[in-house]
């Protein structure tokens, strides 16, 4: 009929069924011509978010080749297929070499359609956010929130860079097991139905695992990030407990005889998995968290670890050590710029699609100045109050520096999560107006090449939820814009206590030479020893993304 989309399910269907009558041979042929058409008619698609978003429909097929090749006991092609569909668009954007250029995405740049179109989604962010502050459920949201959709999807295919399928190549399974150093071992997640699987990878070998259903693995996820990621009372700690004993269960005790003697987790999650700080999940039938034995490290591919050594291998070092943006001004009334103190409580919302006010985050502050303290003052940067502002990340002025710090709050967009940001000064130092929201298209069209950003902001690791590319947002614009490691936050994070792990990270960091993954879980466990921080909602909230290295 000439509809290969339909011939995709067919042969997904046919391929069920060829597996079940035993048939491996025309079983596997129909797999992998499904897989084929899939790639073809993703290659043919413009736009990086459109490309994601239908892989995700259509991901069934991978997920057919993988059960009929793990049933047969191919475990390592199984896996390499596994590793064919994860972050496609970040690793083509690699192989292409368009890491640092904007993709027509960024604010100034790009032809006259993407600056207007640009201007609009700004216009109807401005209307959102008047409409929900008069009202959440005013009916007006509905068609704004489509037309809102609509945009983001033209803007997504007026994108200039065309990743292309020639210059991608994933990684073998041989080649995932050349990153994995004696310390560390790879835990590579693929939730499907009826059933998960999971490959433990090290230099020693690739050793598969059977799991439960993906449908149960994600149920259990959300729950367990849904009890973490706020103040919980002792009546629902039990319960928080117990969610998370049965995802560890469920994901992890299958595989336990494989983490044992290890150091460093480093974990290519899937589904709702991205989700879950893993750092917090207790060992497997036992109550003490991964924390305590293993460094945690998450990565979206190993093919986007092999290519970003490969690209940043000879990139000279930044000669500044670190530069810290922290408690922008937020409001006109803010208290640094009038006398009147009281009127600090009438903080206005800062971006379109966030309806309630801004508070200033005082902790920030003196969160900048602990960690200042631990690197020699001619090597730092610091901005602070209307200094914190968007047009000190795009000028380029951070080239220079090998850290970069943004403590401030972070907004998930409601409608496209993919333009999620943080706030930087919205008001210069008279008190007037200026743009103060960073999004990640803004972030993905800069050049940073940092070794490592740290985002000390509320629900900076979320994004839009697309099968096999994960979370679009944050994480993967700074790895875009030269980042080699980013550390970002699962939930809103609270004030204080984030600013004291933020001190004691640093100080491992900084102060004795400690590795990012390794000043991390010695930050965190610090944290939890204290009794008032004992809560996962204190210190697990932060995970680190990207080469630890």
């Amino acid at each position: 009929s000439g509809d290969p989309n339909g011939e995709i399910f067919v042969r997904v269907g046919l391929s069920r069924v060829e597996r079940r009558l035993g048939a491996f041979g025309p079983a596997r042929e129909q797999a992998e011509e499904a897989v084929r058409l899939v790639e073809d008619m993703r290659a043919g698609l413009q736009g990086p978010l459109s490309r994601g978003s239908f892989l995700a429909t259509r991901y069934d097929a991978y997920e057919e080749l993988v059960a009929l090749l793990m049933e047969r006991g191919h475990a390592r092609e199984a896996l390499e297929v596994a590793e064919r569909a994860r972050a496609r668009n970040l690793s083509e954007d690699l192989a292409e070499g368009s890491l640092s250029r904007a993709a027509g995405e960024g604010r100034g740049g790009g032809s006259d359609r993407k600056r207007t179109l640009q201007a609009e989604l700004q216009a109807m962010d401005a209307r959102r956010q008047s409409l929900a502050a008069g009202d959440p459920r005013d009916p007006r949201l509905r068609d704004l929130d489509a037309e809102l959709r609509r945009k983001g999807i033209e803007l997504d295919r007026l994108a200039t860079v065309r990743a292309g399928l020639s210059g991608f190549r994933p990684l073998t399974a041989a080649g995932i097991q050349g990153l994995a150093d004696e310390e560390s071992v790879f835990l590579i997640y693929l939730l499907s139905e009826p059933a998960s699987f999971a490959w433990t990878v090290d230099g020693a070998g690739v050793e598969p695992h059977l799991l439960p259903n993906g449908k149960r693995i994600d149920t259990l996820a959300r729950r367990v990030v849904a009890a973490w990621s706020q103040k919980s009372q002792a009546a629902t700690r039990d319960t928080a407990a117990r969610a998370a004993r049965e995802l560890s269960q469920a994901i992890l005790a299958p595989l336990r005889h494989r983490l044992k003697g290890r150091r460093r987790l480093v974990i290519l999650a899937d589904g709702a998995l991205h989700l879950v700080p893993f750092a917090a999940l207790p060992v497997p039938e036992a109550s003490e968290p991964l924390l305590l034995d293993h460094e945690i490290v998450l990565l979206p591919s190993a093919t986007f670890l092999d290519q970003q050594r490969r690209r940043l291998a000879g990139r000279e070092p930044a000669p500044g050590e670190i530069a810290v943006l922290a408690d922008p001004v937020f409001s006109p009334e803010d208290e640094r710029l009038s006398r009147d103190g009281s009127q600090t409580a009438r903080s206005s919302g800062g971006r379109g699609f966030d309806p309630g006010p801004l508070q200033r985050l005082p902790f920030t502050a003196l969160e900048a100045e602990a960690i200042l303290r631990l690197a020699p003052r001619k090597e730092t940067f610091l901005a602070v109050g209307t200094d914190a502002h968007r047009d000190l990340v795009t000028s380029g002025a951070l080239r220079r520096f090998r850290l970069l710090h943004f403590a401030t709050h972070g907004l998930l967009h409601p409608v496209l999560p993919e333009r999620s940001g943080i706030v930087l000064s919205q008001v210069d130092v008279q008190g007037r107006r200026r743009e103060g929201f960073l999004s990640a298209p803004d972030v993905a069209g800069l050049d940073l090449p940092a070794e490592m950003v740290v985002l000390s902001a509320c629900r900076t690791g979320l994004g839009r939820e697309v099968r096999g590319e994960g979370l679009v947002g944050l994480t993967q614009a700074f790895f875009r814009a030269g980042a080699r490691r980013v550390v970002v936050s699962h939930w809103s994070v609270q004030d204080r206590a984030t600013a004291e792990l933020m001190a004691r990270f640093y100080r491992g960091l900084l102060g004795e030479g400690l590795s990012s993954a390794a000043a991390l879980r010695a930050a965190q466990l610090s944290i939890r020893s204290e009794e008032k921080w004992s809560s996962p909602w204190f210190w697990a909230g932060f995970s680190l993304h990207g080469d630890w290295q």
